[in-house]
Formats: structure tokens, sequence, C-alpha cells
């Protein structure tokens, strides 16, 4: 038997026990291994993940100690000379308790779908990032490439979008300049592409899982703690504002330009003119679509 909940867009199916939660940025993800993984015993955590085909290590640590969580017993340590052969930077590890690096990753040379944490990791986070692993087997050949290029791609476009932006801005007499009108419009369209593909690899994964792990994690659930489960929904909400900064900064810079050419609007050549109107027409529609998911994520929560 098959049931569909419809909530602020988002569908949830559940089929035969499956959790399948259809999210607005074109993604199914089946939580039913996230939910199996809350029925292991609390001490066999890594054991029981393991067994699904992901490793775990420990991050190097020059103050290594035995870790506070039993569940981490026995997990092997990363050493400094290996850790540092991953190259990993600090967009992967700002403040993080852990992490999820699929193998595929060239930055790490893993033999397998890995989770790294550091020794204070706790339960409900290891299960964060279990939840990235079991999302990342779930897509397609293509979109796990997608998934790994997705944070250099939005870096470089956010580089050149500030730029370009910041230049006509400082001086707005850059824009009577067609190379330069081009040249922001090319950075608009960028930015809104790789944007689109960090949310969908990225933010929006980590607004799902937290909000998943709310309602999959109960009171009386030996994984369930207070604490914990409030900072989860405070992580979700900054994950939130990240993406309505982007859909902020896009949208301003849009209709900035936008003002700005068109007092240039009797000055310019027909084709361009054309052609500008034309761009400007589907960037505003790919910006609303940008904005329209974020707020169905927004209202994202599973019954």
């Amino acid at each position: 038997m098959r049931s569909l909940i419809f909530v602020a867009g988002v569908i949830f199916a559940v089929q035969a026990g499956a959790i399948v939660v259809e999210s607005p940025y074109n993604r199914k993800l089946d939580l039913t291994p996230i939910e199996s993984i809350l029925k292991s015993p609390k001490a066999d955590l890594v054991k029981t993940i393991k067994a699904t085909g992901v490793d775990v290590y420990l991050l190097p640590s020059k103050n290594a100690k035995q870790p506070i969580a039993g569940f981490l017993k026995d997990v092997p340590r990363l050493s400094e000379e290996r850790f540092k052969k991953m190259n990993l930077d600090d967009l992967h590890l700002s403040g993080s308790e852990g992490i999820f690096i699929p193998a595929t990753d060239p930055c790490c040379s893993l033999s397998r779908d890995s989770i790294l944490v550091s020794d204070d990791v706790d339960a409900i986070t290891m299960i964060h990032e279990f939840a990235h692993a079991v999302f990342y087997s779930q897509l397609s050949k293509e979109d796990k490439l997608s998934h790994i290029t997705a944070e250099q791609e939005v870096i470089n476009a956010v580089r050149v979008f500030k730029f370009r932006l910041d230049a006509v801005v400082r001086n707005v007499s850059n824009i009577r300049n067609p190379l330069w009108r081009r040249d922001l419009m090319n950075a608009m369209i960028d930015y809104v592409q790789a944007a689109d593909k960090i949310v969908r690899f990225n933010l929006s994964e980590e607004v799902i899982i937290e909000r998943s792990l709310q309602n999959l994690i109960k009171p009386d659930s030996k994984y369930y703690n207070r604490q914990r489960m409030e900072q989860g929904e405070k992580y979700a909400l900054a994950r939130l504002e990240e993406i309505r900064i982007i859909v902020s900064d896009l949208a301003f810079a849009s209709d900035w330009s936008q003002g700005e050419i068109k007092v240039l609007e009797d000055t310019l050549e027909m084709r361009e003119k054309y052609q500008l109107e034309k761009q400007y027409k589907e960037l505003n529609a790919n910006i609303k679509i940008f904005a329209d998911k974020h707020a169905k994520l927004k209202e994202f929560k599973l019954l």
C-alpha cells in the first residue's frame, strides 16, 4: 500500500515501510536506511554503519585521548601524514565534528565512502554524516560527479560575480561598456547555476537531514539528545539563511543592473538590446524558481 503526504510542496511517499522524500530540488531521498540505523544499539553504531559499506575514521589530534563516546571504541585514527595527503581545506573542516567524504572524491584516495569524525562527535552527528552517505549512494553517476565539484564551482562563481558586480557598482560608467555588460550577465548566469547545484547537493541536504532527524529520533529513543536536537534546528536555520542571502544577492544584482542598463536603452544596438532582454527574462525566471524552492525548503518537515 502506498500513501502520499504533501507538505509545502514536498512529497513524502510511504510504501512497504519505506520513507521517500521528494525535495524541492528535484531529488528523491530514501530515508529508510537512516531509520534502520536508529534501531541499532548505540554501542554498535559504528559497526552498523561500516556494515553498509561506509568506513569511519577519527581525525588526527595532537592531544589524542580516549574518545568520550563508547561507540567510537576501536575506530582507527588517521595519521597526520595521511590526513595531510588528503588535502582537505578549511571549507571542508571548519567547525566540523564530522564530515562525509565519498570514495570518488579525488581529494582523499579512499577505498570506500568514509566519515571522518572528531573525538567528541555525538551519535546524532554521526548519523547525520551517515545520512549524507546514504543520499550520495542514491545519486546517479552524473550527479555524483556534480556533487564533488559543486563546492569549487560555487566558490569560483561567487568570486567572479562579486568582482564584476563590485566593479560596476563602484564605477557605473563601466556598464556603458558592452564588454562589461556581457561579463556581468555571464557572471550572474554562472552564479545562479553554481548556486543551484550547491544548494541541491549540499545546503538543502543539511536542512532535510536535520529536520528528518527531528522526527525520526523520538524522546524515548536511545539516541535522543534534546540539546543536540535544538542545535540541529539552529544549524538548519543557518543553512536556510545562506540560501536566502544567495537569492537576495542575485535579485539585487539583476534589478540594479537592469535599472542602469534601462538608462542606456536608447544608445544600445538593437541586437544587444534584444539579447539583454532575453537574458534578463531567463535570469529573473531562474532567480524566482530558486526563491520558490527556498520557500518550500523552509517549510520542510517530516510528518
